[in-house]
């Protein structure tokens, strides 16, 4: 699987997050890189570079995402609920950072 998710902040902050992942019978391996900029800004992007690891287990993956040095790691859960709609919770540090069902919109 890859994805691929960009968010554009109020204050201007500009993310984009590309993870890719494969699926060996039970085991999920894969990297997660994201980068982060203030367009218009003289700063430097921040570049974090992380590794995926995780289990499939029935229509549940629980992946954990690691990045180097002392940045707390993720842990994402997608659960499939439908043949048309999946949720999504990331937490870090036991505080949940996000969590979004999608559904199909229309008949395919």
């Amino acid at each position: 699987m890859v994805s691929d998710t960009v968010c554009t902040g109020e204050t201007g902050l500009h993310k984009v997050s590309h993870l890719t992942i494969t699926l060996d019978a039970v085991k999920i391996v894969g990297t997660f890189d994201e980068t982060a900029s203030f367009p218009g800004s003289n700063a430097s992007p921040r570049i974090l570079k992380g590794s995926v690891s995780g289990v499939r287990a029935g229509d549940t993956a629980t992946l954990k995402i690691s990045f180097p040095g002392l940045i707390p790691s993720a842990t994402v859960i997608f659960k499939l609920i439908s043949s048309s709609s999946y949720s999504t919770q990331a937490t870090s540090l036991g505080v949940a950072m996000m969590e979004v069902t999608y559904t199909r919109a229309g008949g395919r």
